[in-house]
């Protein structure tokens, strides 16, 4: 019963850090190129874009 639970405390630890990992990756990205747009003010409409994306909680950028 112990080794069960164990075993099931180790999975479900490594399934919260891969899913912290890749939303933590996900959102320095864009982050970083949300700052690497707004740099370059000729991309005005890429920013406006990606600031009211970033609003709403989503982080995938649509070209």
């Amino acid at each position: 019963m112990r080794r069960w639970f164990k075993k099931g405390l180790d999975t479900a630890s490594s399934i919260m850090f891969v899913m912290t990992y890749g939303f933590g990756t996900t959102l320095m990205s864009s982050i970083s190129f949300a700052n690497d747009i707004s740099s370059r003010e000729s991309d005005s409409k890429m920013v406006k874009r990606i600031e009211s994306v970033t609003k709403k909680g989503l982080f995938h950028v649509k070209e």
